[in-house]
């Protein structure tokens, strides 16, 4: 089963996928998605059919176009949104900013280093857990003053990771 956070307009809420199926409230709901092109998509939801249209606008944030209403919607698991809320609460300092595990997993790869300038939103380390890989990303504009893992390694929920400064 894959759950996933479903962002519109500020309002969140909790997708599961299992097979052919969507959980949402508590209902369970028989679902299809063919795609026409690239950015077009036929949604079957129970009985009703939908023409979806989407278009990738920033990094995680899609605008979607269904039944003549568009939405801007962001889609995450809930590994990328406990990491997101982390590191938003942690970029409104402007001093050092300690990042932090958001859950057990491994650290695959560091995509900057030590002395490396780096911009709110940019991706600093690749965490692989319950078998997805999850970038994490610059909560602030700054320099990584300190790395305090290696690539290769386990981390538990709650690690310093990395320190931009």
């Amino acid at each position: 089963m894959n759950e996933f956070i479903i962002s519109v307009n500020d309002l969140k809420k909790k997708i599961k996928v299992e097979g052919n199926y969507l959980l949402f409230n508590d209902k369970k709901f028989n679902f299809e998605l063919q795609p026409l092109n690239s950015n077009l998509f036929l949604f079957k939801l129970g009985d009703k059919f939908y023409e979806v249209y989407t278009k990738s606008l920033s990094e995680g944030k899609l605008l979607v176009a269904m039944k003549g209403r568009q939405f801007e919607v962001i889609v995450r698991t809930e590994l990328q949104e406990k990491a997101a809320m982390m590191m938003e609460s942690a970029g409104h300092s402007n001093h050092h900013v300690e990042i932090k595990s958001p859950m057990p997993g491994l650290i695959l790869k560091f995509k900057k280093k030590i002395g490396e300038e780096v911009e709110a939103g940019e991706p600093v380390l690749i965490l692989e857990a319950m078998k997805m890989e999850n970038e994490l990303r610059s909560p602030a504009k700054g320099k990584i003053k300190e790395i305090f893992v290696k690539e290769g390694i386990a981390v538990e929920k709650g690690v310093t990771l990395f320190m931009i400064e």
